[in-house]
């Protein structure tokens, strides 16, 4: 009985300490995303009201801001919320940006994800990683490859989720993988995250990104 009482408090103070660590994030993020973004469109105002007019091109930037911000407050509140820790959710919510970002950017875009109604757990922490990768790698297609099409999988298998971005771009050589600075940020975010992250590519062959992230034992991230 003691046994059992001891490892219950134990477990009991593990879920606190995930807890904190997770609302931690979230103050983060809601501090330098969604607060700045808001400074930022507040100065805009103000130097708008001081002149007493708008430019058209004013109202066009305000107009961005404001869209960039509403899609991060809806970003971290996907992440954040306990009802979709699943897989279905995950593969909904990362579908959805793919072809966002795919048709705003002349791409085709195919996807292979789980159902809808995949009910596989996939905790905050692990959402949160997989769809920054996501972003990050759509970005460096869009600004680098010169590709026509990409191809988003993901799975879960063996106690962790598979992310595999291929795009059919101009690709580079292989000793220049680890050269640019939005893919060394990448790997280190999911190195640091216990994950293992990896690049194939070759000239005029394409690129491909793959990550392996844990569903469970999860380090606590570094700041």
């Amino acid at each position: 009985m003691w046994r059992l009482r001891w490892q219950r408090r134990a477990l009991q103070a593990e879920r606190a300490t995930a807890v904190e660590q997770e609302r931690a994030r979230i103050a983060r993020d809601l501090h330098d995303d969604l607060g700045a973004s808001l400074i930022g469109i507040a100065l805009e105002m103000e130097a708008v009201q001081r002149r007493g007019k708008a430019e058209g091109n004013q109202l066009a930037t305000l107009a961005a801001d404001a869209r960039t911000l509403a899609t991060g407050l809806r970003e971290l509140t996907w992440t954040t919320n306990p009802r979709c820790d699943n897989a279905g959710s995950l593969g909904v919510f990362l579908g959805e940006l793919a072809e966002r970002f795919c048709r705003a950017a002349g791409l085709e875009c195919k996807l292979e994800l789980p159902a809808g109604e995949d009910a596989r757990g996939v905790p905050a922490r692990v959402r949160h990683e997989l769809l920054v990768v996501v972003k990050e790698s759509l970005a460096n297609v869009a600004k680098h490859s010169g590709a026509r099409s990409v191809a988003l999988n993901l799975s879960l298998e063996d106690g962790a989720a598979h992310i595999v971005i291929r795009d059919d771009g101009r690709g580079f050589e292989p000793g220049r993988a680890n050269g640019g600075n939005g893919l060394r940020n990448l790997r280190e975010r999911v190195e640091q995250a216990g994950g293992i992250f990896a690049v194939s590519s070759a000239t005029g062959a394409g690129t491909v990104i793959s990550v392996r992230m844990p569903l469970e034992s999860l380090p606590e991230k570094k700041n």
